[in-house]
């Protein structure tokens, strides 16, 4: 039952961590800290992460996308178009079987 729970227990905390650092190079490094709060303190995200739900996956994915394209906006690094394209394909596997 647990491997079954991990992906989503993993994408959950990848992106609280995710937004922290992001959050944090933006804002400071309070900034972070509230952001990070925020997110932990709604309990609907962490029944999400918990449970097997494909909305912790996609969130993970979408959020990491567009930390890419925050660093870099016109996607000119091969490194950052690469990520850009591959977060935003799994974000679409994530949740339907349409992206296939």
């Amino acid at each position: 039952m647990f491997a079954l729970r991990l992906p989503s227990l993993l994408a959950g905390s990848l992106t609280a961590a995710l937004q922290f650092f992001w959050c944090a190079g933006v804002r400071g490094l309070w900034a972070g800290l509230i952001a990070v709060f925020l997110l932990l303190s709604n309990s609907v995200w962490v029944t999400f992460a918990r449970l097997c739900y494909t909305d912790t996956l996609l969130a993970f994915f979408t959020v990491a996308a567009m930390f890419v394209v925050t660093r870099d906006p016109r996607l000119d690094t091969t490194a950052a178009r690469w990520s850009f394209i591959a977060f935003d394909a799994a974000a679409i596997l994530a949740k339907s079987l349409a992206g296939v």
